[in-house]
């Protein structure tokens, strides 16, 4: 791994990036170096460390990684040298491998050639390392400060410089956008093939079809909706006849429970008529005169009855103790 440092410089922030290890670039905050740009891709890039420096390898982005205004080739690392310009999206940063210095990292980057349209050009922006020529005066000086007099020349071809990136930009969303397009209307070609049409005009005729199919079916509704309104009104008169029943059933119901207890009271009436008239019979069979004459007979049969049972007693205590006198002495 190189021992070099390198620094990132972000014009729109002034922030200077020490990248000291592998780093990965995208909107996303769980990358190494977040960008919030809606240009970038929340995983868009990433910057590789290796023992000859620093790689820029883009991982297939949506509005591609650039070094110097070049389109990068997604998964092919490309390898970062002094003041090159790295862009992803539209965000862009100046790369520096030496010093952390704004001075040095905020001139735009050193362009050897720069395709536009498929025509190469000249260099725009003379290498830092090497004397740049004065434009008014028409010679060379390496000061920094000779440096600064041209800012504003520079930062004018810059902004020239970021119109041509953004139509090259804009150019290649375009075909992008134009190859969707083309596979999109592919599909569409395709789904109307295996639906057996190809116009407007085959599918209206087969919607007024399908309408006239839907009129007819709404008339048929109409019409079953009537008779279904008819058996309504008859389900309901037959149910209010149904009830009219069940009432008169209740009625019949409530009439036969009364009937069942007057059969009772009859069933209670006819047994109590027939006890009395068992009653007479059995009063007509016995005549007072014939029971005042059948008790006395009784009456008598229980004198004689008791006279016998004395003597019969008297006998047997006669027997048993011997006679006794008045006393109650025993008599030989």
């Amino acid at each position: 791994m190189s021992n070099d440092n390198h620094f990132l410089y972000d014009p729109d922030t002034e922030e200077v990036i020490d990248v000291r290890k592998n780093t990965s670039v995208g909107r996303s905050d769980s990358n190494s170096l977040p960008i919030k740009d809606q240009s970038v891709s929340s995983k868009h890039a990433r910057l590789i460390l290796k023992a000859d420096g620093l790689y820029i390898e883009d991982l297939d982005s949506f509005n591609s990684s650039y070094v110097n205004g070049n389109q990068l080739v997604p998964g092919q690392p490309v390898k970062l040298e002094a003041q090159d310009v790295v862009q992803f999206g539209d965000k862009r940063f100046y790369f520096s491998s030496t010093e952390p210095c704004k001075e040095y990292l905020d001139i735009p980057s050193n362009i050897d050639s720069f395709s536009l349209g498929g025509q190469t050009g000249q260099a725009i922006v003379h290498n830092y390392d090497e004397p740049i020529l004065d434009i008014n005066k028409k010679k060379k000086s390496s000061s920094l400060k000779n440096l600064r007099l041209h800012k504003d020349e520079i930062e004018k071809l810059g902004l020239k410089l970021k119109k041509l990136n953004e139509n090259i930009k804009n150019r290649d969303l375009i075909h992008s956008n134009m190859k969707d397009k083309e596979k999109e209307a592919g599909e569409f070609a395709s789904y109307l093939e295996s639906r057996n049409y190809n116009s407007e005009i085959e599918v209206n005729a087969i919607i007024f079809s399908i309408e006239e199919v839907s009129q007819r079916i709404e008339k048929d509704k109409l019409g079953i909706q009537d008779k279904i309104d008819v058996l309504r009104n008859q389900i309901e008169e037959l149910n209010e006849e149904i009830e009219s029943l069940d009432n008169e059933k209740d009625k019949n119901i409530k009439m036969m429970s009364e009937l069942n207890s007057d059969i009772e009271i009859i069933k209670g009436r006819d047994s109590v008529l027939k006890e009395i008239s068992e009653m007479k019979k059995t009063l007509e069979s016995l005549d007072e005169k014939s029971l005042i004459g059948l008790i006395k007979g009784i009456e008598d049969e229980i004198i004689n009855k008791e006279k016998e049972y004395k003597e019969a007693q008297k006998k047997y205590t006669d027997s048993r103790f011997g006679k006794k006198d008045m006393f109650g002495k025993k008599v030989s």
